[in-house]
């Protein structure tokens, strides 16, 4: 017999992080993501939550003790036993996409980081309201500050991850590994504060979570739109070839006339 509640608890659980990943989706105003694409990373976020469970309950066996250990201790072990396992496999879950030739803006890189960011926190909604006897007070805290946390992270880890692939394809590998790092290391703070401040109470995590979404909505008003870097050269044409690579010294300068000649007609926003 079919579960009721189970399954309208579960329905609310996935609206806000398919909400969020809808309004994603309709920021990207060059050109905009397959659709495919966008669920297989959905997918294979909540996919990595598998993986991240066995490395969070192998780090709380060996690094539990940190959480006694103060503010310090707690801010340690939820950078080593939480954050950086769980942004680690979400970025994993980017990489289809990631090599994917429609990963060609380096706004893309937010559009599939956020999706598998709430990819990720949409299981975990799930598996957190499904059965709690006050699941409407999780349903509703959850929807108003994790599930959004998760998408910011999502946008922090792909404005870097943008970056590091424009920079990949142009062969500068020092900067682009750098962007790499950044994409790490951006949501990683982000999400250790934050889990930290959950064990402090709730007025900590409002006031951060205020300005983490302060700090998501500018980085996205730097990334979108007409701020929106083609990766490649001619949208047409393999980054591994070698007519890209014959082309590419012209792609950094707007004022040559061939790149004025195909500025119209690919790098202006599509619908």
């Amino acid at each position: 017999m079919i579960n009721v509640l189970g399954t309208v608890q579960a329905l609310i659980a996935i609206v806000p992080a398919i909400i969020l990943c809808v309004m994603i989706y309709r920021m990207d105003k060059v050109e905009k993501e397959p659709v495919g694409l966008i669920i297989l990373t959905f997918i294979l976020g909540g996919v990595a939550a598998a993986p991240i469970l066995v490395c969070e309950i192998a780090v709380d066996a060996a690094l539990g003790w940190l959480k006694y250990q103060g503010p310090l201790g707690m801010l340690l072990f939820m950078l080593l036993g939480v954050a950086l396992i769980e942004e680690f496999f979400k970025l994993m879950a980017t990489m289809p996409a990631y090599k994917s030739r429609h990963f060609n803006y380096t706004f893309d890189g937010v559009v599939y980081c956020a999706s598998a960011a709430l990819g990720y926190a949409c299981l975990e909604n799930i598996l957190y309201i499904v059965g709690d006897p006050s699941w409407m007070n999780t349903a509703v805290v959850r929807g108003v500050l994790a599930v959004p946390g998760h998408m910011c992270d999502g946008i922090f880890m792909g404005v870097f991850l943008g970056m590091a692939k424009y920079y990949s394809v142009r062969g500068m590998k020092a900067k682009s590994w750098g962007f790499v790092g950044l994409c790490l290391a951006a949501p990683i703070t982000e999400h250790m504060i934050y889990d930290t401040l959950c064990q402090f109470g709730t007025l900590y995590v409002l006031l951060w979570s205020v300005f983490v979404y302060v700090m998501a909505f500018i980085a996205v008003g730097m990334t979108k739109g007409k701020h929106d870097k083609p990766i490649f050269f001619d949208p047409r044409v393999s980054p591994y070839s070698n007519q890209y690579w014959q082309r590419a010294p012209y792609f950094d300068n707007p004022r040559h006339p061939y790149q004025q000649d195909i500025a119209a007609q690919y790098q202006q926003p599509r619908r």
